[in-house]
């Protein structure tokens, strides 16, 4: 079962690793050697980790349940980059650009959070508060560019500033219009 998901998760990144990965790891090999070269794969890989455990959430139905709508509108900014959230320190899905998820949770208090991978500079977010039964919260993520810095060999990069608040069904419809479907 681990095995197919890390195929499923691994074959959408096969066009990158293909065209950008693999010849950049042929020069390494040649450079640095396999142990190196290793040690950088390790390495690349663990910024893709994140901080919460896999668990189940709670899950509720009917008028008992609060519905959590998280968002994310397209943007140009972190296209790429696939946000992991969690509820309740319990690791969910991760939120693409110009996608959502959601769970219908029981009412009561939650803790919503966009996880930094643990490489990343900046990406996260949390959102906590009661969640009312018979609600439904809209909740909008985005990312942007931050301040840039220069790092010596490598060059300039930039942290990432992230927006991460509740706001109402008619700003969150106007942002993103596929939402009308999320009920």
């Amino acid at each position: 079962r681990l095995a197919g998901t890390i195929t499923r998760r691994l074959s959408r990144f096969a066009p990158i690793l293909a065209y950008v990965l693999l010849p950049v790891m042929q020069v390494l090999y040649k450079k640095v050697g396999m142990r190196i070269l290793a040690l950088i794969l390790v390495t690349f890989l663990a910024g893709c980790a994140t901080t919460s455990p896999n668990c189940e959430i709670p899950r509720a139905e009917g008028e008992a349940a609060t519905t959590i709508v998280i968002y994310r509108p397209s943007a140009m900014y972190g296209i790429l980059y696939s946000t992991p959230f969690s509820i309740d320190n319990c690791r969910i899905e991760n939120l693409s650009n110009n996608s959502f998820l959601v769970y219908k949770l029981p009412a009561g208090q939650h803790r919503i959070a966009a996880e930094r991978r643990a490489m990343a500079v900046g990406g996260d977010g949390v959102v906590s508060g009661n969640f009312e039964a018979g609600k439904t919260y809209y909740l909008h993520y985005s990312m942007s560019a931050g301040d840039s810095y220069y790092a010596p060999g490598v060059g300039v990069g930039f942290t990432t500033s992230t927006q991460f608040y509740i706001t109402s069904k008619e700003l969150a419809l106007e942002v993103m219009p596929d939402l009308i479907s999320a009920e």
